[in-house]
C-alpha cells in the first residue's frame, strides 16, 4: 500500500476546488466548536486548503464542503475534513497570513 498522499481519494481531491468553497491555498483555523478530546486539533490549530468537493449532503446533517487539508504541526500529510460538525455549527474558517479571520 502507498502512503497517505498517494490515496486514490487524496489524489483526486488534490486541486480540485468546489464552487463556494474556501479556495485552495488559503489559510484556515480550527474553531473550537466541535473540538473535543477525540479531536486530533485544538482549537486555534492553522491548516491550508489542498483541495474542496460539494457541497454534500451527508445523513442526517446539513450540506457540507469537505476540504483537503495539510495541517501545520502535519507537514506533508493531508488530512480529510468536513466545514462544519453534525449539527451545522462551523469547524473551520478562513484566516489572514496574521491569524485573523479574513
Amino acid at each position: 500500500m502507498g502512503t497517505a498522499t498517494e490515496h486514490p481519494v487524496v489524489l483526486a481531491m488534490r486541486g480540485s476546488h468546489a464552487d463556494g468553497a474556501i479556495p485552495n491555498g488559503q489559510r484556515v483555523r480550527k474553531l473550537a466548536i466541535g473540538t473535543d478530546e477525540t479531536d486530533g486539533h485544538a482549537g486555534g490549530s492553522l491548516a491550508t486548503v489542498l483541495g474542496s468537493v460539494g457541497p454534500v449532503a451527508l445523513a442526517g446533517r446539513p450540506a457540507v464542503f469537505c476540504y483537503l487539508l495539510e495541517w501545520d504541526d502535519l507537514p506533508g500529510v493531508p488530512v480529510f475534513t468536513a466545514d462544519s460538525t453534525t449539527d451545522g455549527r462551523p469547524r473551520i474558517e478562513a484566516v489572514e497570513k496574521g491569524g485573523q479571520p479574513s
